[in-house]
């Protein structure tokens, strides 16, 4: 009995911990992206892929995107790196090393998506708050004012937008959280 009460004890203190609302942070983002390392909240619907979780991104525009997607465990469910020597996405189903496979899979091209991620479309005077890029197939939409830190991309194949929890623009230091809002 005694074991009983333990982990239901236990089973609530980790549910009310999940149910927490998330701080809101406040990310200065420069004129100029080249390079974000980050982490963030992904909520897709793109063709026959579904995923909510979290994920790190890092970038070094114009030719290096790590992309890695975690499950509820930690684990890695999706794995995506190009640079210069080289590209791989990885998944449980697939294993390709051929950069035309994330055109394939996502029908956008990888220069644009990595454009988009450091907004080389977007107008300079837009960033601060929100703007909207038009592509072929889709659109990307930025949320980048208010305490809002989102890209989405939004088409006929769906939805992905990524909300930023933790953005480093330098390429010495570490994550960091940004500042809280209303600080």
């Amino acid at each position: 009995m005694k074991t009983k009460i333990t982990i239901l004890c236990i089973a609530i203190i980790l549910n009310s911990c999940a149910m927490l609302p998330k701080k809101t942070v406040r990310i200065d983002w420069p004129d100029n992206i080249n390079y974000m390392a980050a982490l963030c909240e992904l909520d897709m619907s793109w063709r026959d892929m579904t995923y909510s979780g979290t994920m790190s991104l890092k970038v070094d525009y114009p030719d290096t995107l790590l992309v890695e997607v975690y499950g509820p465990f930690g684990n890695t469910v999706m794995y995506i790196k190009k640079d210069r020597n080289g590209f791989l996405l990885e998944n449980q189903e697939v294993k390709d090393t051929d950069e035309g496979k994330f055109e394939k899979e996502f029908g956008i091209r990888l220069s644009d998506f990595i454009e988009d991620i450091t907004m080389k479309g977007a107008g300079e005077s837009d960033k601060k708050d929100s703007s909207v890029v038009q592509r072929r197939g889709y659109t990307v939409t930025y949320r980048l004012g208010d305490g809002k830190s989102t890209m989405c991309w939004n088409g006929t194949d769906g939805h992905i937008c990524i909300e930023f929890l933790e953005v480093s623009f330098d390429r010495g230091s570490g994550l960091g959280k940004g500042t809280p809002a209303g600080v």
